[in-house]
């Protein structure tokens, strides 16, 4: 990761940046959702619970399928994830 350019190693921490507030603000708007949550952990731990909301959303199985000309995310239906997911959706396409 290091490179000799400071420029790129900038560039870097950026992304870096951006993506852990995104996947931080996605586990945040997971948590006002308790009753979706299949995760149960005990109360007080809200620190924990977040890193585990944002883990399973990150390694949630899926695929990109071009059908009719557009790119889809299929997944699995039986997915206990999938309301949460479902949800965050349309969270973020109201923004």
């Amino acid at each position: 990761f290091p490179s000799g350019k400071y420029a790129v190693n900038q560039i870097m921490l950026l992304i870096g940046m951006c993506a852990y507030n995104a996947l931080r603000a996605i586990g945040q708007t997971l948590l006002q959702e308790q009753e979706l949550l299949p995760l149960r952990v005990k109360p007080g731990r809200i620190r924990k619970r977040l890193i585990h909301v944002i883990r399973y959303i990150i390694q949630m199985a899926g695929k990109l399928v071009r059908h009719s000309g557009r790119l889809v995310f299929k997944i699995y239906d039986g997915n206990e994830w999938l309301p949460v997911f479902r949800k965050l959706h349309r969270a973020f396409q109201e923004l």
